[in-house]
Order: C-alpha cells, then sequence, then structure tokens
C-alpha cells in the first residue's frame, strides 16, 4: 500500500473545506511558500502576531472550531502546476486567504498566485488526493473575494459577469464532487461585504456591495435548489444572516463595542519581498481591548464572531 493509499483509509468520517481567508488555516503560509519556491524566489511565508496560528484572525477561524467539536484535525491541503512541476500538500482544508470561486483573467501577481488555489484547484486537490466515505462532511464557503473583486471594477455589466462567472465555477465544482461520491456538502452564501470597513466611509460602493452579495447568494442558493431536486445532498447555511445575527449580538453584550473599524490593518507590503504578513493597530487599539471590536481588520471579523458562527454551524450539522 502506498503513502496516498494510506492515507484515504479512514476509522472515521472526515471533513474537508473549500473556501477563503474566512477558513484558511496554513494553506496560504505552507501553499505560497511552495510557489515561490518554483519562482526562484525562496522564502519562507510567515503570518505575525497577532494572526492566530496562520488565520486572519485573533482567534480560531469558525470552521476549526467546528472541525474540533466533530473531533476531527483540520491540516491544510493544496496542489497545484507551475512551469511543468507539480507540488502539493496532502490535508483536508483546502480554504486558501484571497482565493476565488472564479479565475482571475487579468495577468498580475494576484492571479498567478491566486489561480493556483481557486475553487477549481481545491476541489481538484481534493478529489485527486483522497476518496469519499459515505458520512464524510464537505464545507464549501468561497465567494466573498470574487464580489470584493467585481466592486474594483466601475464597469456594472462586468462586475456582474464577475459574479455569474463565480456561480458557474461552484457549480462546476460541486457538482463535479457529487459524482465522485461525495453524500454530505455544507454550502455556505457570502457574507454581508458591505458592512466591513474596508467601506465604511463610501455609501456608493457600499451600496453596490450589498447589491453585488444579494445577486451572488440568490444565484448560489438557486443553483443548490436545482441540485437538490436530484440528489438532496446539500445543506445551504446562510452566513449572511448569521453575521448580522452575530453583529446585533455583539453590540448588544457591551455598548462600547466597535462593529464599524478594524482593530488591527493588515499589512502586505512585504509579501512578495520577504514573504512577511504583518499587522499594526489601529488608533485606540491595543493587546487588551482587541476584543472589544467585531472585525480584525478591514475585512474579516474577530475570533468572537467566529465562535459564534462556529456554534450556529455545529447547531445546522446536529439538525441535519
Amino acid at each position: 500500500m502506498n503513502h496516498r493509499q494510506l492515507l484515504n483509509v479512514k476509522a472515521q468520517p472526515t471533513m474537508y473545506v473549500i473556501g477563503d481567508s474566512l477558513s484558511d488555516t496554513g494553506a496560504l503560509v505552507s501553499g505560497a511558500t511552495a510557489l515561490f519556491k518554483h519562482l526562484k524566489m525562496p522564502k519562507i511565508v510567515k503570518m505575525l502576531p497577532p494572526f492566530y496560528n496562520n488565520s486572519f484572525s485573533n482567534g480560531p477561524v469558525a470552521i476549526q472550531i467546528v472541525a474540533e467539536h466533530l473531533g476531527i484535525t483540520l491540516t491544510s491541503g493544496w496542489k497545484f502546476e507551475v512551469f511543468g512541476f507539480s507540488d502539493e500538500q496532502i490535508g483536508n482544508n483546502y480554504a486558501f486567504v484571497g482565493a476565488l470561486a472564479s479565475k482571475i483573467n487579468e495577468f498580475g501577481v494576484d492571479s498567478f498566485i491566486y489561480n493556483h488555489f481557486d475553487s477549481y484547484h481545491q476541489v481538484q486537490a481534493l478529489v485527486q488526493q483522497h476518496h469519499f466515505h459515505e458520512k464524510d462532511l464537505i464545507f464549501i464557503g468561497i465567494g466573498g473575494n470574487d464580489i470584493l473583486r467585481a466592486i474594483k471594477i466601475k464597469d456594472l455589466i462586468e462586475q456582474e459577469k464577475i459574479i455569474d462567472s463565480a456561480i458557474e465555477a461552484l457549480n462546476y465544482n460541486i457538482k463535479l464532487l457529487l459524482e465522485k461520491g461525495a453524500t454530505n456538502i455544507m454550502v455556505a452564501n457570502a457574507p454581508d461585504i458591505s458592512i466591513v470597513p474596508l467601506f465604511k466611509n463610501n455609501d456608493t460602493v457600499k451600496t453596490r456591495a450589498l447589491a453585488l452579495t444579494k445577486r451572488f447568494n440568490s444565484a448560489l442558493f438557486t443553483m443548490i435548489d436545482t441540485i437538490n431536486n436530484k440528489s438532496k445532498t446539500i445543506v445551504k447555511y446562510d452566513l449572511f444572516t448569521s453575521m448580522h445575527n452575530a453583529m446585533n449580538k455583539f453590540k448588544s453584550l457591551n455598548e462600547n463595542h466597535n462593529t464599524i473599524d478594524g482593530a488591527v490593518k493588515t499589512n502586505f507590503n512585504y509579501f512578495i519581498k520577504d514573504g512577511v504578513i504583518t499587522t499594526h493597530f489601529n488608533k485606540g487599539v491595543n493587546e487588551s481591548n482587541i476584543d472589544e471590536y467585531f472585525f480584525f481588520d478591514d475585512v474579516h471579523p474577530n475570533k468572537w464572531v467566529h465562535n459564534y458562527i462556529a456554534q450556529d454551524i455545529i447547531a445546522l450539522i446536529k439538525n441535519k
């Protein structure tokens, strides 16, 4: 029996994750480090505190809490080919910071990196590295970065094309998982992108972000309903509503809780050169009061929010 066959012999069901920064527990660090090696730019990617265990928050991300509740250890996985070289890491969490559901068509550093870890590459790595047990759970939560990318484009029709491409990609990937024997899939829609601190001072962009988020979420759940007419294997998770519920709860706990600003500013300026991702505390924030902020940075929620979402997902798993 070879190494891969050994990995596929499971004593109990496990969990697999397809996603982005809301679920990444180390793929950015290990995957980008491997990618830089093949680009002849050797460097060890590092995420410095207050990042928690190579995740974009100050504590465990929601899917890690869910996995631990189920008695499952998440390890980062990925697979890509570049310049004739193939590289992979076998794991069960393929979520990658910045990953999109669809590919980026424009040429640039971002597209070169993220197009090796989009939903297609994540699903391809998963189905090539593993065979599914009938009770394995696959969690899919991706699409927020497609919305963020669309917002940067001025042309409204082009914005909607990006959203539609993301849905097409997810439709293909989910059907592939079903063809390969997946029987338990949970798909989360996108959180409300319009409420993140990145857009707090731009009402026009916030309005458009909300419209694009709703377009994505409506199309995603409609697509899932269509698939479920035949298979009945996909559970929908309404992350959009859950995030709003979490924000209302967070406000109610303490009148001084901040739900508008990010606690830190994430800095990618040294990522390409040195492989280091750093943060600095925003004005008025420090280690003692960072937990009073709903948002960790301009886009990502803090550990309290992740725990709230995790408990919501755990309850849904129990009910289903």
